[in-house]
């Protein structure tokens, strides 16, 4: 048993040993500056790809409400001349008969 404890302790003493890196309060701070740092532009641009996105739906929404109120027209125009087709054909009528 001594044998092997020697062994391993011997190999412990051969090894290199890494020396410890501390890292300094001004790494962590500046890592969190980097975070913050990228987290302020990441909501920047995904506050500015939601407003483009309103501004996208509120366009849609106004092209819609214009081409709705073409489509009355249109229709208010068909129906203006369906009434002057059936009162002139009512006229032609009577003007036959007269």
């Amino acid at each position: 048993m001594e044998r092997m404890a020697k062994r391993k302790g011997d190999d412990e003493d051969n090894r290199e040993k890494k020396p410890k890196i501390r890292r300094s309060t001004a790494d962590a701070i500046d890592y969190l500056r980097e975070k913050s740092s990228n987290e302020k532009e990441y909501r920047i641009r995904k506050r500015e790809i939601q407003l483009q996105a309103e501004k996208q739906d509120q366009t849609q929404r106004q092209q819609q409400a214009m081409f709705s109120a073409m489509m009355a027209q249109i229709q208010q125009q068909q129906q203006q001349q369906q009434n002057m087709m059936s009162l002139m054909k009512t006229l032609m009528e009577n003007y036959k008969k007269a």
